[in-house]
């Protein structure tokens, strides 16, 4: 695995754990019918997390297949992870 692909290996597993932890209150939402805006706020927090890592799972596949400069995928790798945060 080339360097910069290495690097998302962590940070995706934080966020990927953060979005699941995100789904229990989310749960506890729904089970208490709380106010719609609590419920689609815990949504939004659980899906987006979820998914952001998961596009980070799929960046690391391809990041070495791309034909671009060694910079480049720094900043790849470095934009995926602070925006994943």
């Amino acid at each position: 695995m080339k360097e910069p692909a290495r690097h998302l290996l962590f940070p995706r597993v934080i966020i990927l754990l953060l979005g699941l932890l995100a789904g229990i209150p989310y749960g506890r939402a729904i089970l208490k019918e709380e106010h719609d805006n609590r419920i689609t706020a815990w949504c939004v927090a659980h899906a987006a997390l979820s998914v952001g890592a998961i596009l980070m799972f799929s960046l690391v596949s391809i990041l070495p297949l791309l034909k671009v400069d060694l910079v480049v995928k720094w900043l790849f790798v470095a934009l995926f992870i602070v925006s994943g945060y």
